[in-house]
C-alpha cells in the first residue's frame, strides 16, 4: 500500500488481515500463508518475535527479485527440503542480499537477525572482500649467497689465468729461435759484429 503523501510503500499484510479477537489470536495452521510464514508460527508454543517479521520480509524480498515463492518453512524442518538460493534464480543478485535474504530466511529463530536493524545493516553494507596478507619478505639464505660468491671467485681466477696462459703462449710463438737468428745472419753484412768490429776501425 502506498500512504497518501508518501512516496514508499507499506506492506500491511499478505491477504490474511482479519477482525481482532482475543479467542483467534492463537495461531492457526489454515491462516498461515504458504512460503511466508517462519517455523515458529506452526506452533502455538513457539517463542515469537521482531525475528518472526524478519524471516516474513526475507521472504518478501525473495520473491521479489526471483519470482518464485520458496519452500515453506514446515516443508524444509519435516522433510529437510532444501532452500534455493535465490541467486540461483537471478544471478544478478549480489552476494551480500543473497545471504542477506539466506540468513533472514534461517530456519531456526536463534540463526536470523534479531532486530530490522541488524537485517538492514546486512542489506545496505556489503561485506568487504578479504584482502590477502601481503608478501612477508623472503629471507636471504647467506650461505648460499656466500657459496655462490666463492664459485664465481674462483671463476674468474681460472679465466684470469687461462688468458694470461694464451698471451704467454703467444709470444712465445712471435720470438724467433736462435737456429733460426743464426741461419738468417750468415752472409748477411753486418751480422752479428759489434759496432766497434767494423772494417778500416780495426788497429
Amino acid at each position: 500500500m502506498v500512504r497518501r503523501g508518501k512516496t514508499e510503500a507499506v506492506l500491511i499484510d499478505f491477504d490474511l488481515a482479519m477482525d481482532f479477537d482475543y479467542e483467534l489470536t492463537a495461531t492457526r495452521r489454515g491462516e498461515l500463508m504458504n512460503g511466508f510464514a517462519p517455523i515458529e508460527l506452526y506452533s502455538r508454543s513457539a517463542q515469537r518475535g521482531p525475528f518472526t517479521d524478519i524471516y516474513s520480509l526475507g521472504v518478501t524480498l525473495y520473491v521479489l527479485l526471483t519470482g518464485k515463492t520458496p519452500v515453506s518453512a514446515d516443508e524444509r524442518k519435516i522433510n529437510n527440503t532444501h532452500l534455493v538460493s535465490p541467486q540461483d534464480y537471478n544471478h544478478n543478485i549480489s552476494s551480500h542480499i543473497n545471504q542477506a535474504i539466506l540468513w533472514a530466511m534461517a530456519l531456526e529463530a536463534k540463526d536470523r537477525p534479531q532486530s530490522v536493524q541488524e537485517w538492514l545493516d546486512k542489506l545496505e553494507k556489503p561485506e568487504e572482500p578479504d584482502i590477502p596478507n601481503p608478501r612477508q619478505p623472503r629471507q636471504i639464505n647467506w650461505e648460499a649467497v656466500t657459496a655462490i660468491a666463492t664459485c664465481l671467485t674462483v671463476l674468474v681466477a681460472l679465466l684470469a689465468l687461462l688468458v694470461n696462459s694464451r698471451k704467454d703462449t703467444n709470444q712465445e710463438k712471435l720470438q724467433p729461435s736462435p737456429a733460426i737468428e743464426s741461419s738468417w745472419c750468415e752472409g748477411a753484412p753486418g751480422c752479428g759484429r759489434s759496432p766497434t768490429s767494423s772494417s778500416g776501425l780495426s788497429s
